[in-house]
């Protein structure tokens, strides 16, 4: 762990063994572990290990003797180490201050036998060597001028990405530079639980594409993320805790997303939304990864809360953690966002006032909807006062997507299907608003039923679009 010469002196040690039961999950989702730690020390070195094979999953971070969080890494790393100036990806260096310091082990899952931990501590008074420390990367792609300095427009790329401060296997420069190569405008970090992130991404200067700094919040009863400087804590486990921590989002005039809610089983702890009675969140993940993944689980759900009434932007991400042979590939799916110049506040902006769509990869199809109602013209996210019986015209446009179907959707079903018969492609829909009629939405794909909303594991989506909301 300690490289021979890193240290001075010996170090205080600290030791925690127990054995963790499916009981202690029922009742808790966190077990803490303190230690009291004398003044003089700048470096804490933790490691742990834990019995359970695959059937056993426990998380581990800290906080300092004044409660505040240090870092989170859940099972990736067998440990950390915490200095002044340095500290393991997923933790963030800083004062060592004396005191009671509280390791947390979240019990992801416990296996039906129990599971036996082992935790252990060190401290030293000196020492620079850390556990698992990366310094700051040397980008290989070229400093220019940031591609998305545009006036107003379109900007394209992934709202949820994963680096090596949490799960991810690349760290920041790298992940700008494969955005760079793929011609993205964007990605936001989006770390599982921790914020250290945020000191790599202010490292980079001037970076050719814009970084947006982002969180999420992983818990074992649902994942959701925010974008934007602030750090909010991922131990929630009741409804209670969920509609407080919107309301805390709020407060801070940021956003949250409920991410990729649908059911992986064993695959995914905690991805699956528990909570869907939850209301006041801004913004559904209805697109995850590739497509087939039971992308249409979370679709259909976000179709229901607008056919209640409810104003939530649909967003994409791709949960890119890399490796060449995976499947999850960056920015598939890549959300777009009209922003009038590319800044994290008008970002947060347009994804809460819904300007945005979605296409399977970087390239398209591109898909937009517009609404027109006497002189004035609406785009997604906005909200078009119409009478009852008033004839609106809707323009749909699509570039590529040649051979697919265009679906114009509303919240009384499948309001038309239309084949995409070039690479340029423009339809223009008038629709006839009754009592009833909430939104307007538009996809691009291959459907089995055409004329069912509710899709499953033989339809495709290549392309889809925020709703213009109908207020009758």
């Amino acid at each position: 762990m300690t490289e021979p010469g890193a240290t001075v002196g010996e170090p205080l040690t600290w030791e925690f063994q127990g054995v963790l039961t499916p009981r202690d999950k029922e009742e808790e989702d966190y077990k803490y572990l303190q230690f009291r730690l004398p003044p003089g020390y700048g470096l804490i070195e933790v490691s742990y290990e834990y019995s359970g094979g695959s059937k056993s999953v426990v998380d581990i971070g800290i906080l300092d003797p004044e409660g505040t969080f240090r870092g989170w890494s859940g099972s990736d790393k067998p440990g950390f180490s915490i200095s002044v100036s340095k500290a393991t990806p997923g933790y963030v260096a800083g004062e060592i201050k004396p005191g009671s310091w509280t390791i947390i082990l979240g019990l992801a899952k416990i296996a039906a036998g129990g599971c036996s931990y082992r935790v252990l501590v060190k401290a030293w008074k000196h020492g620079e060597y850390l556990w698992g420390e990366r310094g700051v990367e040397e980008s290989v792609a070229p400093q220019a001028a940031r591609k998305t300095a545009v006036a107003k427009g379109w900007i394209k790329g992934d709202l949820h990405v994963h680096s090596h401060h949490s799960d991810g296997k690349h760290g920041v420069r790298e992940l700008v530079d494969k955005a760079l190569r793929l011609g993205l405008d964007y990605i936001a970090v989006t770390d599982h639980s921790t914020n250290s992130q945020f000191y790599d991404i202010v490292r980079i200067k001037d970076p050719p594409v814009l970084l947006i700094p982002g969180v999420e919040i992983t818990t074992y009863h649902g994942h959701m993320s925010v974008w934007g400087w602030s750090w909010f804590d991922f131990r929630r486990r009741r409804l209670e805790d969920f509609v407080k921590l919107v309301d805390e989002v709020h407060e801070k005039a940021l956003i949250i997303s409920v991410d990729h809610p649908r059911d992986l089983g064993e695959l995914c702890i905690g991805c699956d939304f528990e909570f869907k009675q939850l209301r006041g969140f801004d913004a559904v993940e209805v697109w995850n990864g590739p497509w087939f993944v039971k992308n249409w689980e979370p679709l259909a759900w976000w179709h229901s809360l607008l056919s209640e009434g409810l104003r939530v932007t649909a967003v994409g991400g791709s949960d890119y953690h890399g490796g060449e042979d995976s499947f999850v590939r960056l920015s598939e799916p890549t959300t777009w966002i009209r922003v009038d110049s590319p800044t994290v506040e008008n970002v947060i902006s347009s994804i809460k006032h819904g300007r945005v769509f979605i296409s399977q990869s970087p390239s398209g199809p591109l898909l937009q909807l517009k609404a027109y109602s006497d002189s004035r013209v609406f785009e997604t996210g906005d909200i078009v006062d119409v009478n009852h019986g008033e004839e609106l015209k809707i323009i749909v446009e699509a570039q590529g997507g040649e051979g697919a179907t265009l679906r114009l959707i509303t919240s009384q079903g499948v309001e038309e299907t239309i084949r995409v018969n070039g690479k340029a492609f423009k339809h223009v829909k008038k629709l006839r608003v009754k009592q009833g009629y909430m939104f307007a939405r538009a996809e691009l794909g291959w459907y089995a039923d055409p004329c069912s909303v509710n899709l499953g594991e033989d339809d495709t989506v290549f392309a889809l679009t925020n709703p213009v909301y109908l207020k009758v």
